[in-house]
């Protein structure tokens, strides 16, 4: 347990030193051991309490589900710069997700599509699908800004499957327009 300790602050962050700085970081989570975390934290800050055996963790062995997160955003898909069509038929934009219930948590919490989608009309409706080997669940919008637009909870794919985002618009003379879209999973 501890806190990673990413050394004094810098004058100027220049990209390879952000990137290093994000590398330490992804090595610190996944291999959580004190050699990474000098530093004591609270673990009922990390982790929900009463859900971990013992008094310490196994190596490399905890799950999504202990951790005591409000909401984790899984699969990210970014349209830079932002993708738009005026197709009236879905358009798969990707990427793939390898989508696996045995790995991901599919219980007592629950997942949303949430996306950043606009119109180049107000009387336009885009709809961003999240698809496999059927639809899982979709969000629409009529405004002409980006706007974030959240779905109701969904049922995911009982079984192992590719998971993607497709565009389309309700009018081919109104332009449909993603800026991102990602799958969050709220414990």
């Amino acid at each position: 347990m501890g806190q990673l300790d990413t050394g004094p602050a810098l004058k100027e962050y220049k990209p390879q030193v952000i990137y290093k700085l994000m590398q330490d970081i992804e090595q610190a989570l996944n291999y959580l051991s004190e050699a990474n975390f000098p530093n004591a934290i609270d673990g009922g800050s990390v982790f929900t309490a009463g859900t971990l055996p013992g008094t310490a963790l196994k190596d490399y062995d905890v799950i999504l589900k202990k951790l005591n997160w409000k909401e984790i955003i899984v699969f990210t898909a970014s349209a830079i710069p932002i993708y738009s069509t005026t197709s009236e038929t879905d358009v798969n934009i990707g990427p793939y997700f390898a989508w696996d219930p045995a790995k991901l948590p599919t219980g007592s919490g629950s997942w949303y599509l949430e996306a950043s989608i606009s119109n180049a009309n107000a009387s336009g409706i885009t709809t961003v699908t999240l698809k496999g080997v059927a639809d899982v669940g979709s969000v629409q919008t009529s405004e002409t800004s980006l706007t974030r637009v959240r779905s109701t909870a969904l049922t995911m794919p009982t079984s192992a499957q590719n998971l993607w985002i497709a565009l389309k618009t309700n009018n081919a003379s109104y332009a449909a327009s993603l800026a991102g879209a990602h799958l969050i999973y709220v414990p």
